[in-house]
């Protein structure tokens, strides 16, 4: 029987439901796929011939079971990680009316939705006269906010271009996301111009700071941008923002705050504290499918000053889009840098709307209380040390009791990626490789922690036997 489109998405969401259920299993296998080769003899990627729809169904189911199982219970690999219901399902429904969000001719209700979120995030952070927008993604919004706080210096550079503006520079810490970087590759600036700023303790040291515009100015370099970070990737550390913020100011400079992971704290009276006068900025990064548990993507760029986001990034020649009209504030194509704009305010939207203030404030609490029954079970152990300290929600140790530490755990923690059973990452802490344990989903209990490091340490027994027999051989 052949199936017709509603029939067959109907059986789609029946597997989506099947695995949605699988997900509150604290012991569901995090990673079921093979090798590269395997896979591709389990899952036919080939393109020329026609299938029908009932024939497409054994390769969504496949998807399901052959993907990383990123809401599950044992998933603490990244910084995202969960779904949110309402979310999920107002992302279903954004792919299902596939409107644009550039106008609101085209999209009514994604727009009025985007506008007041924007709106009520502005003032979360501060933000008295601020415009934004969604976008795709927290390395765009750090670059979106390198390139409005370049208009604000020169305003000439949008129409004239940047050849006659010397060789700018920024400044950002040692341990910020690498997306500056690559903003500053996109739009000219040159990575060389990336100034890193010493770190101590996984904070902008905000000396440094100071002497390298010195030094920068000296060598005829032209400052105008420093980016802090709230919320490193991997300690989930805060830069000083009060303190930058008045070497901002003395030196004429924008001050952006990429809180991309650690936006969503804000959310929480009792953790807020953690951020500083986040108001104090000229523009802020928050990324909502992070901590928020938000559905990918969900990120959104804000900036304090009503008009210069849409001075910086509209065009003139879009008469084909934008129209004079009694609604045209709500065309917010006119204050971004995509064409083709998803909804993706509506899963941000729905997922407020079921959960309030109040609800969101629980979630973020619920996290750090995690987080700190984590370390205090690190900490009675005796094989399992904290390497530094844990501000927000990640969480850095690693096993002490073998020789060659740093290739001990990286060889524990493949270990346990290769098991499937649960997921972690590694980086680098002070010159000692950490397993790093990111603490995002508050749809998890202690229990499930538990879980996790009943099979990481399943995973350092295989190790050290393995290690063993190479001594006997």
């Amino acid at each position: 029987m052949n199936l017709n489109q509603i029939d067959f998405v109907d059986k789609v969401f029946s597997k989506i439901k099947n695995h949605l259920k699988d997900l509150e299993d604290p012991n569901l296998l995090v990673k079921t796929h093979p090798n590269p080769k395997q896979l591709k003899e389990i899952y036919d990627l080939s393109l020329s011939n026609e299938n029908s729809l009932e024939e497409l169904i054994p390769f969504f189911e496949k998807y399901l079971d052959y993907s990383v199982k990123t809401s599950g219970k044992q998933f603490h690999n990244q910084l995202f990680a969960g779904y949110s219901a309402p979310a999920l399902a107002a992302e279903f429904v954004t792919s299902t009316i596939n409107g644009s969000n550039y106008t609101y001719e085209v999209s009514p209700l994604g727009t009025l939705m985007e506008t007041e979120l924007i709106n009520k995030m502005a003032s979360i952070v501060g933000f008295e006269k601020a415009s934004g927008t969604f976008l795709t993604g927290g390395s765009n919004a750090n670059m979106i906010a390198m390139i409005v706080a370049r208009q604000n210096k020169f305003p000439l550079v949008k129409t004239k271009g940047v050849s006659s503006l010397g060789e700018l520079c920024i400044f950002v810490s040692e341990e910020c996301h690498y997306s500056f970087e690559k903003s500053a590759n996109t739009i000219g600036i040159g990575i060389d111009n990336v100034i890193n700023v010493r770190a101590i303790d996984g904070k902008m040291d905000t000396i440094d700071l100071e002497n390298k515009i010195i030094k920068a100015i000296s060598e005829g370099k032209v400052p105008f941008f420093v980016g802090a970070t709230a919320g490193t990737t991997e300690r989930g550390n805060f830069d000083p923002v009060n303190d930058i913020h008045e070497i901002c100011k003395n030196y004429n400079l924008w001050l952006h705050i990429d809180g991309a992971w650690g936006g969503s704290i804000l959310l929480s009276n009792k953790h807020k504290h953690l951020l500083g006068d986040v108001s104090l900025a000229d523009s802020f990064s928050w990324d909502p499918h992070k901590m928020m548990n938000i559905p990918l993507v969900c990120s959104v760029i804000l900036v304090n000053d009503k008009n210069l986001l849409k001075e910086t990034l509209s065009s003139e020649n879009t008469g084909y889009i934008f129209h004079k009209h009694e609604n045209q504030e709500y065309d917010l194509g006119r204050t971004s840098i995509q064409c083709g704009k998803r909804v993706d305010s509506f899963k941000l939207w729905a997922a407020w709307k079921h959960f309030g203030d109040n609800g969101l404030e629980q979630r973020i609490n619920k996290l750090f209380d995690m987080k700190n029954q984590i370390i205090d079970l690190i900490n009675s152990s005796e094989d399992m040390e904290i390497l530094c300290d844990a501000p927000s929600v990640n969480i850095n140790f690693r096993f002490t009791d073998s020789d060659n530490l740093d290739d001990f755990n990286r060889k524990v923690r493949d270990q346990l990626m290769d098991e499937g059973k649960s997921q972690c990452n590694i980086c680098m802490i002070d010159g000692k490789l950490s397993i790093r344990l990111i603490v995002n989903n508050p749809e998890k209990d202690f229990s499930d922690f538990k879980i996790f490091f009943d099979n990481l340490r399943d995973a350092k027994n295989i190790i050290q036997s393995k290690m063993e027999d190479i001594v006997k051989d």
